[in-house]
């Protein structure tokens, strides 16, 4: 299964995305959060997926082409829209992610438990597993799993 770590190194948000595209079928994966700094009482970041060309230095879902699932508040992030949608999430928690292709969904997971369906309009075409990290020491792992 692929896997891959990022960790922030500077103070400001910044975007990262997997090199291996999807755009059919379903596809799982999860992210660990190893560490985050929180902010308050809450932590900063986004978990979603991406287009191929995407700002870098833009929190995840502010921009066309982005879908994201945002840490502080639960709330599901797109094209500056912001609805609510889940649970709050940080540091020791996994974030599970099924994306749906022909169907043009995006569901999320958090700790082994569905929290639902997130978005029903994602555009056709590759889409990237993507996640955005605020400040320096924040970690994750991402790793491909079996559609549950």
């Amino acid at each position: 299964r692929d896997r891959v770590s990022t960790q922030s190194t500077w103070g400001q948000f910044h975007t990262v995305r997997t090199r291996q595209p999807f755009s059919q079928g379903s596809v799982f994966w999860e992210i660990v959060i190893l560490s985050a700094k929180r902010q308050g009482d809450l932590y900063n970041l986004y978990i979603g997926v991406t287009t191929r060309n995407f700002p870098k230095d833009q929190f995840l879902g502010w921009t066309p082409g982005q879908w994201s699932y945002h840490s502080k508040y639960g709330d599901a992030v797109w094209k500056t829209k912001v609805n609510p949608f889940s649970e709050q999430y940080g540091k020791g928690d996994t974030i599970g992610v099924l994306l749906m292709c022909g169907a043009s969904r995006l569901c999320f997971y958090k700790n082994g438990r569905k929290l639902g369906e997130a978005f029903n309009n994602l555009s056709a075409g590759d889409l990237y597993p993507a996640v955005s990290l605020q400040d320096v020491g924040d970690c994750v792992h991402i790793s491909q799993r079996a559609v549950p």
